[in-house]
Formats: C-alpha cells, structure tokens, sequence
C-alpha cells in the first residue's frame, strides 16, 4: 500500500545575515513535524531553502564589496550550515537565484499579465527596505513601518500591479470553508478583519529602483518583486511548470499539508500567495500557522536591538539536541505580548448561554500566563490574547444583567517563569525579597532551563514554579488578587486548579475570605479522586468536580452496564446513612477542557442525548462544556488546542433544545435539584431512580436499548407528567420506555 504523501515547508529564510535563534525555532519545530510524520508512515517532503533577491541584498552587498551573488552564496551557504548543524532532515533546500526557479518566476509572471491579472502602472507611497513592502499613511504607526517599526521613505516609481480584488471574494469564501487554512484562530480573524473586509489594494509585483532580482522577460527594466518571486518556491521546488511539463513530485505532494511561517508574514502567504495560486488554476495549500516571535525582554528579537542569540553559539555550549529541546519547550505559540480583544466575543454567545439554560459560566484561566493560561504571570491583568481588563469587565457586566453569574479558575497552587516575583528571584538569587514565596529553592542546583539554581516545580513540571502557600505574603498577594476581581468584575465563585493539592489551612482561609466579600460566593475545587469530604465541607469548598461519575456516565452507556453508575450513585447519594455526599451538590459533567468530548467518547450516537438526561436528573450540579451541546467531536490525543477549539458562533439544534428542556426541567424541580436518591429499576441496558423533596416525587427513567422495554414501577397515581416535554404520561403499573428514551416523570 502506497505511503499517504505530506508535503512541509519552511519559510524560505532573507539571506541578509546569519539567522538567529528564533529564526532558528521555525526549522526545528518544521523538522520535529516532518519527522514525526515519518514516523507516522507518511511520504513527507520537507522543503525549506533562501531567498536571495531585494534591494536589501543589493545595499548589503555593495557595503561588503561584493556582488548581490557573491553575498547570497555565503549567506545562504551559512544558513544551510546552521539548518544542517541543528540536524533538521529537509528533502530540498531551494535558492530563489537557482536557475530553474528564476526561470518558472518569469514564466508565472507573463502568464498572470497576459490573462489581464497584471497591468503596469506608477507606484506612489511609504516604502519600508528591509522589510520590501510599500504602505499608505494610514497604515504607517507613528509615521514608521507597521510591521518592523523602522523609518519609511518616499517612493514613486513605474511599476506591474495584481489585481488582487478580482479574487478577494473567492478567497473570503475559501477561508470561510476551510476555517483550519489560516490557523490559529486569532490569525484567522486578523487577516479576515484587518485586511479582507476593508477591501484588497492592487499588489505590487515589479521594481525599477534596483537591479538585484528576476527580470520581467518581456520588460526587462523591471524586475520582478519579492513576493511572486519567494512564494513561487513552493511550487517551483517540486517542479512546477507554468507550460504543463511539471515533475511528478509537484503532483504526488502539491497542494502542501502545511505552510509554517512566521506571524510577520502571515498576510503575504495567506492572502497574496493563495491569490496568485488561484489566478494560475492551483489548488491552496491546506494549511498556513503563523507562529509567534521569540520575544525578548525588550521585545522582538533582531540584529538592530542586540538582543540576538544564535544557534551555534548555543550548540558549541549545550549541544544540539538541548538546543532543539529549548527552542520547541520554550518558543511560546500564543503569548507574545500582542494585544487582541477576543473576550468580546463572549458578548455575542449570551443569547445562546441563556436560551441553554444556563444561569452561570466558568472561564478556564483569563489571567495573563506565559503559555496555555495555567502559568500565570499576572493575577491582575487579563491576558492580552484575550483583551484588556476593560473588555472582561464589560463582559462579566452583560452576563450579570441576563442573570448569569460568573465564575473563574483559580490557579493556586503554582505560577510561571514570566511570573514577576520568581524572575525576581532568577536576577537577584539569594537576595531576592521573594525566595520564600516559592517551593523549596537551592542555588548550588541547576534546573532544566540552566538558570543556575533548582527549584520546586509543580508535579515535576518545570513550566510551573510551585508557590509556598504557607507564606503569609503569598496568600495575601493571592487574597488581593480576588479582592480585585471581586470589586473590578463582580465575580460570583471561583474553580480552584487541582484542588486536592492545595494546602488545607490555605483552603479553610480562602473560604473564610470569600464569605466576607460575598455571602453567596461559591467555591468549587477539581477533584480527581479520594474522599470528596476531606475538602468539600463547612469550612472549605462548597463542591467539587464528580469525575466518579464523569467515568461512571460514559462507561455505562458504552458497555452498557447501568449497574455502574448506579453504584456510583447509590454509593454517594443512595439512602444508607454512611453514604458519603448525601446532602451535597458535586459537579457532574459529561466532559470538559480536559477529557475527550463526550460525542467523540460514545461508541453509540443515539446514547448522546440520554447521558445528558442522566447528568441533569442525577443528583448534583450540571455542566455543559462548550461546543458539547451541539455534539462538537474532540479528542484528548489530539492535544489541547483540539479540545478548546474557537468556534465562530455557536449552533443550536435537536441535542441543544434538548439540554436546554433538561435544564428547564432541572431548575423547575426542587426534587431534581435537592431530593433523596434511590433505585427502583435496574437492568443492563436501563435504569430508573427517584429523587423526593417537600412531597415532591420525581423517577428519572433510561432506556439505552434499541428496543422497548417495561419499566415496572409505582408512582401512586395513573397518570405523571414529563417534566422534558410537559407532556402527560399514562401509568400502568409501570411505563414501557421506546428505545432510546428519557423521562423526568413527576
């Protein structure tokens, strides 16, 4: 059976110098891929390569005394060297002055301008060198260029055009198809927001003003610019030909699984490339992910700011394979300190919260962290990938004026690198005010990060540096810290991270201190297992997560085994008086951030809507995880960013109307929400439990069979009334349930 084919690409890295080590991370993270692909049994090629051309390879050389070709022959020798140091296992490494590229170029080129997608005309505006690209004054900021900050000049000149506009629809409705083709989600919607809604300018594609490039054939004062020159590499590199002659690797690999680039130049590849691609009769790539910088402490890293690292540098003293492990652990693929204003959009699902049913929401960590929102580095300011505290705020304002109360993750137990106190701590050692306010500390150690000491991380995991919850500063840094959400948004409750790690004196303080903001405050702790009452009681938390019966749901539909839930049921809530949460209101869910989605988990689709009857007529509090209830799939081995997808708007459908009945029933119920809980009926495929409060008598009935079965019970009177659908029911001696059913009979 023949290999499936993955094709890889780098950017091609400006021979202008020595590539540092950010540079560095893109080759390593695009080689960590392409082997692991292999390994997977995939026909990778992997192609990265230089670009060569420019006016800013034109001054360098003159200032070095060279030729442009002299220059780029050792520059580019040099960045093969470092990618080859590195050991990064490319197929082919691609020069934009090889002939058979320059040759491709020029034909592309005649090809666009005579189908008419190409016309010659002046060029008046801010031209920024080093980074090739002409802008208007309204997109300079403070008069410099938008995208490296350096001066401008002004520039006029004959020049060729792309009509970009004729395709802009085309590609709006391509990116609204194929949402995975610009990843992340973010990215997404800046390329989306920022430059395809306001209207494509015409592109331009030729110079007159320097030599140092790919003539226009037919017009060879022109040369041609660096965008049709560059990004032609990845389909020249297989090779393409515009005449139809093209190599068999173009068709065996061509469209590309993955374009890994740089955020800097996400709007050249993922608007001017695809546009170019459909005006020759291509097919687009499937998939462009702008990764962030490496951000120093002063910024982006560059040459001009001397704040760069190279990687031989760091070979020479670490070795090869800790570099590759530095730059792949540490390269962050969202926080670099760029401001976007996503928690907006939560403004536009409370509709849908509230036609759910739903009377409150819990946000997984807001706070500013170093990565994926679990290593803070700031308790008081929202993370700037989500907005300004201003934003949550008027957030958290309209979810209360439709009667939703807010919760947020509290994440206690251990902070980040880039938290303020532990850098700190790594610039002034011993000497740092804040030693105490970590885990234990010693300086004649070293950790993974070679920071010249060792220090407790959390579980072992370096990326969290453990707080000392004992140290009275600690606590009262962490205490202020929800003071001012308390006072800036009005939070109602807090989820405490791990919670069965959090010391017990901190939990009983913590609880005491909410009280005294907020009467009504609400404490919820994540438990994964142990004796729930060791920290849900008077004196700590209000609840905790029921991952008992997290398990106990799922596993009991798919082997079909209701006596497992059962017991897990009768076990905490059931009649005995050594039950162990009778009386108590545990979070029950059916998935969250952490496990795989329940649609994807089910081996029976037809079981989705009964587990969910099942989580709401059980004793307990519900929760839905976003996207579950319109049945959205996800998987645990595809790693966090698939579990917490960005949807654009949220659905509602048959299983939404149906949570939404269940919520309604719930709330509408104080046997529901309160009762006792007993079995009645228990077999294989069904179950049928009450629940009782103030003379209030509710059966929970489940059929998971796909056949009918009588469920023989006495509920003291002929006829109930299903709570789900307000519909009555007629009793006889029982109710025979269809297949597939649910009833909340009251």
């Amino acid at each position: 059976m023949a290999k499936k084919p993955y094709y890889i690409t780098t950017a091609i890295a400006y021979a202008s110098g020595k590539p540092h080590i950010g540079n560095t991370y893109e080759i390593v993270l695009a080689d960590s891929i392409a082997r692991y692909k292999r390994f997977a049994g995939y026909d990778v090629r992997f192609m990265t390569g230089t670009d060569e051309h420019g006016q800013k390879i034109e001054n360098k050389a003159f200032e070095n005394m060279q030729t442009p070709k002299e220059f780029v022959d050792e520059t580019s020798g040099e960045i093969k060297r470092i990618w080859d140091l590195m050991n990064t296992s490319y197929d082919k490494f691609i020069r934009t002055t090889d002939d058979y590229h320059e040759k491709q170029v020029q034909k592309i080129f005649k090809k666009l301008y005579d189908q008419g997608d190409i016309y010659k005309g002046h060029y008046v505006g801010k031209y920024c060198t080093p980074c090739e690209s002409f802008f208007t004054d309204g997109q300079l900021i403070d008069g410099k260029c938008p995208d490296c900050g350096r001066p401008v000049q002004e520039a006029k000149e004959e020049a060729y055009f792309f009509k970009m506009s004729k395709y802009q629809d085309k590609l709006m409705k391509h990116i609204e198809q194929h949402p995975e083709f610009i990843q992340p989600e973010s990215r997404r919607n800046e390329m989306v927001n920022n430059f395809l809604k306001p209207g494509l300018q015409d592109l331009c594609v030729s110079r007159t003003s320097f030599k140092w490039g790919i003539p226009v054939d037919f017009d060879p004062k022109h040369v041609v610019y660096v965008w049709v020159d560059a990004l032609s590499n990845y389909i020249t590199g297989l090779g393409y030909d515009v005449d139809g002659k093209s190599d068999e690797k173009f068709y065996k690999y061509w469209p590309a699984d993955l374009h890994l680039i740089g955020k800097d130049i996400l709007r050249f590849h993922t608007i001017y490339w695809p546009i170019m691609l459909m005006a020759l009769g291509l097919p687009l790539p499937k998939q462009v992910f702008g990764h962030p910088w490496l951000i120093q402490s002063d910024g982006k890293m560059s040459k001009s700011k001397g704040n760069v690292m190279y990687a031989d540098d760091m070979v020479n003293i670490f070795g090869v394979d800790a570099v590759r492990f530095f730059v792949l652990h540490e390269m962050p693929f969202e926080n670099d300190g760029v401001l976007e204003h996503r928690i907006l959009k939560v403004n536009d699902w409370i509709p849908h919260i509230k036609k759910l049913g739903a009377d409150a929401i819990y946000f997984s960590p807001v706070f500013e962290s170093d990565t994926h929102g679990y290593n803070t580095r700031d308790y008081t300011k929202i993370d700037t990938r989500l907005g300004t505290n201003e934003d949550f705020a008027q957030v958290c304002d309209n979810l209360h004026k439709d009667g939703i109360k807010v919760v947020l993750d509290g994440v206690f137990n251990h902070v980040g690198r880039g938290f303020w106190a532990f850098q700190d701590v790594l610039k002034n050692r011993e000497s740092s005010p804040y030693v105490n306010w970590f885990g234990r500390i010693a300086f004649d150690g070293n950790s993974n990060y070679n920071d010249g000491l060792w220090y407790e991380g959390w579980e072992g995991n370096y990326d969290l540096v453990k707080l000392n919850l004992r140290n009275e500063d600690v606590i009262q840094h962490i205490f202020s810290a929800i003071k001012g959400w308390v006072d800036e948004f009005d939070i109602d409750g807090l989820r405490l991270d791990v919670a069965y790690c959090l010391d017990h004196d901190f939990l009983r303080r913590l609880r005491a201190f909410c009280d005294s903001l907020k009467p009504d405050f609400f404490l919820v702790g994540e438990t994964l297992h142990g004796d729930y009452n060791q920290i849900m009681n008077d004196a700590m938390l209000h609840s905790v997560t029921n991952y008992e019966c997290y398990k106990g749901l799922y596993s009991s539909f798919n082997s079909m085994n209701m006596f497992e839930i059962n017991h897990s049921l009768l076990r905490q809530f059931g009649p005995e008086q050594w039950t162990l949460y009778k009386g108590k209101h545990l979070l029950s869910f059916v998935d969250n951030h952490d496990v795989t989605r329940v649609a994807s988990i089910l081996t029976n689709e037809k079981h989705l809507p009964l587990i969910y009857a099942l989580a709401f007529g059980m004793p307990g509090i519900p929760c839905v995880y976003y996207g579950s209830e319109w049945g959205e799939k996800a998987k645990k081995e595809d790693g966090d960013p698939a579990l917490r997808a960005c949807f654009e708007a949220p659905q509602y459908n048959e299983l939404t109307e149906w949570i939404s009945k269940l919520a309604k029933a719930k709330k509408e119920s104080k046997a529901l929400c309160y009762g006792n809980f007993y079995s009645v009926v228990l077999t294989n495929g069904q179950c049928v439990f009450g629940r009782e409060c103030e003379g209030e008598k509710v059966f929970v009935c489940i059929n998971a069979a796909d056949q009918p079965f009588f469920a023989g019970f006495d509920m003291g009177k002929g006829e109930a009334t299903d709570l789900i659908t307000g519909k009555q029911v007629t009793l006889n001696g029982g109710l025979e349930l269809p297949p597939y059913s649910a009833y909340f009979l009251r």
